[in-house]
């Protein structure tokens, strides 16, 4: 399939890993010229990868200088939730003393009412399209 017939419900098992790739890591770029950057630490490393268990489609793991966004491109999930979950895992990178914070309100909340998932979801859902919409662009002008 080529870039310019990917649509938002055109699931991921029917692209190529390159393909898959290349939409987190544009869809990363948004993130950062759109949502900005953490000062103390700018830079989060990105990965791909194809994992048959999993507890969700990507995860955010808080290494204190080197923190990591790995997306989980098994399964059958649509490019719309693909772009959904950078976003959400991104939004996880740029809440401040992410870890310390996430082990507290797990405490008191359970996953999906953790204040910080909910933050995640929010930001995911309110950017999604446009990001996407953004990416499509890339694909239809060859830019990609």
């Amino acid at each position: 399939m080529k870039f310019k017939d990917v649509e938002y419900n055109t699931e991921i098992n029917k692209l190529y890993r390159y393909q898959i790739e290349k939409i987190v890591d544009l869809a990363i770029n948004w993130c950062i010229m759109n949502l900005g950057q953490r000062k103390w630490c700018p830079n989060v490393f990105v990965e791909v990868v194809k994992e048959e268990v999993t507890n969700g489609a990507g995860w955010y793991l808080a290494y204190r200088h080197d923190p990591e966004i790995a997306i989980n491109a098994n399964g059958n999930l649509p490019a719309m939730d693909l772009v959904d979950t950078v976003i959400h895992e991104y939004a996880h990178y740029l809440q401040p003393n992410f870890q310390e914070t996430y082990d507290q309100l797990s405490t008191e909340y359970e996953y999906y009412n953790n204040p910080l998932e909910v933050e995640a979801r929010e930001t995911a859902r309110k950017y999604r399209k446009k990001c996407f919409t953004e990416i499509k662009k890339d694909f239809k002008y060859g830019r990609i």
